[in-house]
């Protein structure tokens, strides 16, 4: 149905003005039908970017890949023996059986050719430098916690879609540097670029796909994601197979990127967003080309959203200190943030270490891509047929358990193959059911503050995630006995939740529902009048 001039055909005789601005977001996207045209092109688009995430980041683990190396002198043939009863390729030493780090007085690194070209060989990123191999990936993951905050206000004030699109082209130019960098520390600068980018993928993206579909199809979130992430995240398997040079690796698993140019013609704003700001001609836009999409007119009358007390029609203007205001909101926060925490570490710390769960390294990465495959899958029906939070307790508790269960497994390569695996698959299904209870619980005009907080605080985990296979070094068992309580103490965390499933978007502060321990509590002072 065309708008004119904020003038809506009723259906009856004559016309009626009505208010744009005090449209249901909700009713609207529903009215539209749960598989609208117009709907699914921004639920495609905002999830499609998850194949560029997954596979700049999930290259890492093959691009800094550390081969076999020994020390030479530059100015003859000549390999350089380890100390004497040593095995370290780090030191050398003369006819005088003096010892001096390899790299330096005329000696260099020659590494074995076997797997290619990678960080490692062609930087030197071994010995005193070793840990800075992991730097990569940690510093990428820096640049989106330091970015997601921002990101996350610019996007509740000036909009959703700029606040994405903006990022993930920032993300393509700086992968192409990347692949041209002419040493380590220009790479790692295009590395925290391309993470700063990243933060709109992941953080804005997510809120501008929940609040661009019906609420009947809010379930089937989950699904295109997981598919576009799992398609990322084999790819880099299959392109490393064949690419062995890092250089080429990096730039052809960054090419996807440049084609986002496209998305700016494509990507409509948040409806939710633009009521709350009262853009009555942004609302009419996005209603004309829905109808022109759709091909389907609905009646707004029925869409209007009952005025609630105190609305004097002014655009809703929220900040972050709205949120460290509130009690409840710093409650859920903590909360959130502990959950994301957990399910970051988790994720990655089994994702960049999946090369180790066999002999060859391709068939232990693949095995741990492809089980999200299934496990994406079925979180689709188990999230229609399940609560979000009986869903999201038995996948966090699940993945705790399988790594537990490793704790006290002793030469079982199977087992120690399966039970990461399995773990793997329960977190994919975390994935699929906390993420949806903050967008479903949070109001709109703190949606992206909020979830951009959890975000940057999410990050420490993963951050991390590169470093906790040292923890080997103390104790095989320190890593797996670390995710698995974490996880654990990260399920029981779910119980402080709403349920939120076939609830309608909250719009304002005014409409968050707390949880049941905390209305318990509000319940208990009322009746003691504390």
């Amino acid at each position: 149905m065309e708008v004119k001039d904020g003038v809506i055909p009723t259906g009856k005789e004559g016309e009626k003005t009505i208010d744009l601005t005090q449209l249901d977001a909700d009713k609207v996207l529903t009215a539209f039908g749960k598989y609208g045209k117009y709907q699914m092109l921004a639920y495609v688009i905002t999830n499609v970017t998850w194949l560029m995430f997954a596979a700049e980041m999930m290259v890492m683990a093959f691009i800094t890949a550390e081969p076999s190396f020994s020390c030479e002198t530059k100015d003859q043939s000549q390999t350089l023996f380890p100390l004497s009863h040593s095995n370290d390729s780090c030191k050398v030493y003369d006819i005088y059986n003096v010892s001096y780090a390899c790299g330096v007085n005329g000696t260099k690194f020659v590494f074995n050719s076997s797997i290619g070209e990678t960080l490692v060989s062609e930087f030197n990123l071994v010995c005193a430098d070793e840990e800075m191999a992991q730097s990569g990936t940690s510093i990428f993951m820096i640049g989106s916690m330091l970015a997601t905050p921002f990101l996350t206000q610019i996007s509740d004030k000036y909009g959703r879609r700029w606040a994405f699109l903006l990022p993930i082209w920032l993300t393509a130019v700086a992968n192409i540097f990347c692949a041209l960098s002419p040493n380590y520390l220009v790479f790692l600068i295009f590395r925290f670029l391309a993470g700063v980018g990243t933060a709109g993928m992941s953080a804005i993206g997510w809120v501008l796909c929940c609040e661009s579909v019906s609420l009947k199809f809010r379930s089937m979130i989950p699904l295109f994601g997981n598919i576009t992430w799992v398609a990322g995240y084999l790819l880099v398997g299959v392109f490393a197979h064949y690419i062995t040079n890092w250089r080429w690796l990096y730039f052809v698993l960054s090419v996807p990127g440049i084609l986002t140019i496209v998305f700016y013609w494509l990507l409509p704003e948040s409806l939710h967003w633009m009521i709350t700001q009262k853009d009555t001609e942004g609302i009419k836009h996005y209603i004309d080309k829905s109808t022109k999409y759709n091909n389907r007119k609905i009646v707004l009358e029925e869409c209007m959203t009952l005025t609630k007390e105190g609305d004097d029609g002014e655009a809703v203007s929220r900040s972050i200190l709205d949120i460290f205001r509130s009690k409840k909101l710093i409650f859920h926060l903590v909360l959130f943030s502990y959950i994301a925490i957990v399910n970051d570490l988790y994720y990655w710390a089994l994702s960049l270490f999946s090369v180790d769960l066999s002999e060859d390294r391709f068939t232990g990465y693949i095995l741990s891509g492809l089980v999200e495959v299934p496990s994406g899958l079925i979180a689709i029906p188990l999230l229609q047929w399940f609560s979000r939070k009986s869903l999201s307790f038995a996948s966090l508790f699940s993945q705790g358990v399988f790594l537990l269960c490793l704790v006290f497994v002793e030469n079982s390569p199977w087992l120690a193959l399966i039970l990461p695996l399995l773990g793997k698959a329960a977190n994919i299904i975390v994935w699929s059911s906390v993420v949806l209870i903050l967008p479903e619980m949070i109001p709109t005009t703190i949606r992206n503050v909020f979830y951009g907080i959890v975000v940057f605080l999410s990050n420490i985990g993963s951050i991390a995630a590169p470093y906790i296979g040292n923890l080997k070094k103390v104790d095989v068992r320190l890593p797996p006995l670390i995710l698995g309580s974490m996880s654990v103490v990260a399920a029981f965390c779910v119980f402080f939740f709403p349920e939120t499933k076939g609830i309608a978007l909250p719009e304002d502060l005014a409409d968050l529902n707390a949880g049941p321990f905390l209305n318990f509590i509000a319940r208990r002072k009322r009746k003691t009048g504390g």
